[in-house]
């Protein structure tokens, strides 16, 4: 049974130095992760909020229809929320990897 034991304990300290490139891997990815994020998010929100202020102008100065007006805000607060969105998602799954690894 001892055996059995340590063979377990050699195989699992085996295991956490093959895993700590990936682990490693995983944080770097993270890092991109949160910087192409911030920097499309920050670009998203500024098409958004330039797309929404020339629909609230189109709607002031040509008399756009109240159809056309509604999807022009959804489109615009569209383009702002979708990026982040997908940036929270990628980075909490990123973090999610890494915790399971971690329990290793």
């Amino acid at each position: 049974m001892k055996v059995i034991y340590v063979a377990g304990c050699v195989l699992l300290w085996v295991l956490r130095i093959l895993l700590l490139p990936v682990r490693a891997g995983l944080w770097l990815l993270g890092l991109a992760v949160d910087f192409a994020g911030s920097v499309v998010c920050r670009i998203a929100s500024s098409l958004g909020t330039i797309f929404l202020i020339g629909v609230v102008l189109s709607r002031a100065w040509t008399g756009l229809s109240d159809a056309l007006f509604l999807e022009g805000i959804v489109i615009g607060i569209l383009m702002a929320v979708i990026p982040r969105a997908l940036s929270i998602l990628s980075a909490e799954l990123i973090a999610g990897i890494q915790s399971l690894l971690r329990k290793i």
